[in-house]
């Protein structure tokens, strides 16, 4: 993808993200990124969890 990172067969969609920032907080350890490329398997449906409900995703 866009970062070289490797995308799994048989996957319904990847996002490719680059680093931007690292946070420790509560002995966790929150990774913050930017989307740098995103993949959809068209054939496919897939369901996306955002903002508390559920939607499919489409391209746009």
């Amino acid at each position: 993808m866009a970062t070289g990172a490797p995308i799994l067969p048989g996957n319904l969609g990847a996002m490719d993200c680059r680093l931007e920032q690292e946070q420790e907080a509560f002995g966790t350890l929150l990774l913050f990124g930017l989307i740098e490329a995103v993949t959809q398997d068209t054939a496919q449906r897939s369901l996306v969890h955002f903002a508390g409900g559920t939607s499919t995703l489409s391209k746009t």
